[in-house]
């Protein structure tokens, strides 16, 4: 519970900063795509095995949407947004999709930011 309101309390104050939300999810600990989204600051994104509030509160400007099933490439695709993937562990199926959707802008072992052909 007390994870949830450091979020929540976070968000309420302002983005947060990558750092603080690798630190709410474990599983990203091993990715700097957080970091390289604030970088790059993407106006468009769908979300695809990531949290979309976890998203909104990181871009607050930026368009975000759920990556629906089963293909959130044709989504991102019609939105002429970026495909957001956080890759978890036995997640080969969804990064193998995700890479043939189009250009990887963002790739490491832990996510991946697509640009839709």
């Amino acid at each position: 519970m007390a994870l949830g309101l450091f979020v929540i309390g976070a968000s309420a104050c302002g983005r947060l900063r990558p750092h603080e939300l690798a630190r709410a999810d474990d599983r990203l600990d091993r990715t700097e795509l957080y970091t390289w989204l604030v970088e790059h600051e993407p106006s468009k994104l769908v979300a695809w095995r990531v949290p979309v509030e976890r998203l909104r509160s990181l871009l607050p400007n930026a368009r975000v949407e759920g990556g629906r099933e089963p293909n959130p490439c044709a989504q991102a695709a019609a939105l002429h947004a970026a495909l957001v993937v956080v890759a978890r562990e036995g997640a080969g199926r969804e990064r193998a999709l995700a890479l043939d959707c189009g250009i990887a802008l963002y790739r490491d072992a832990g996510g991946l930011v697509i640009a839709p052909r």
